[in-house]
């Protein structure tokens, strides 16, 4: 997918070859969180995954304006408890106190997992291989990848939230739709 196909679907906006096919489909209902166009958007795109996490590209369009940046999750395990990533599909998120990091976006109705945060971390790895983590499921957004302390990390977190939650509106957002696709299969 390209970046201008991949910001066309963020902003709902249909493909140039798309038009003439949807003017001739039903209108949406006007209200309602699955169809309002003012509703923030987040798009996780996940590109390649293996035992030091799962690794992709957050995109978020929101009244702050477009933001990009990279993500690490835990290696896809069967969604199991605190060990895997999510599976793929769209989840409602909604702005929440943690009592852990503060305000951050909770990703809900995750089927079979609660607790689903986004939060700032670097390193996303399969515990069970013996590999450090920052997380036990929860998205960690990072301004880019490297390396830390021997193992596949995303890093300036914190910055990379800041910007993102920014983006996005934070406490004048309250609610936000998560996509999550994955593109390496």
């Amino acid at each position: 997918m390209t970046w201008g196909a991949l910001w066309r679907r963020l902003r709902g906006s249909p493909a140039p070859a798309a038009n003439a096919v949807r003017a001739a489909e039903p209108a949406p209902p006007a209200s309602g969180p699955e169809t309002s166009p003012e509703l923030p958007r987040l798009h996780l795109l996940r590109t390649d995954t293996g035992d030091h996490g799962t690794f992709g590209v957050l995109t978020a369009c929101g009244p702050g304006g477009p933001y990009a940046c990279q993500s690490a999750e835990p290696p896809w395990r069967d969604n199991r408890r605190n060990l895997s990533a999510i599976p793929p599909g769209r989840y409602r998120c909604v702005w929440h106190r943690s009592p852990r990091y503060g305000w951050v976006y909770w990703v809900q109705e995750v089927p079979g997992r609660d607790g689903i945060l986004l939060h700032a971390g670097n390193l996303a790895g399969d515990r069970e291989q013996g590999l450090k983590t920052h997380t036990e499921g929860c998205l960690l957004p990072g301004a880019y990848r490297g390396l830390l302390e021997g193992q596949r990390a995303v890093l300036a977190s914190r910055v990379a939230l800041g910007r993102l939650v920014e983006a996005l509106g934070g406490a004048a957002a309250p609610e936000i739709r998560l996509t999550v696709e994955e593109g390496y299969r």
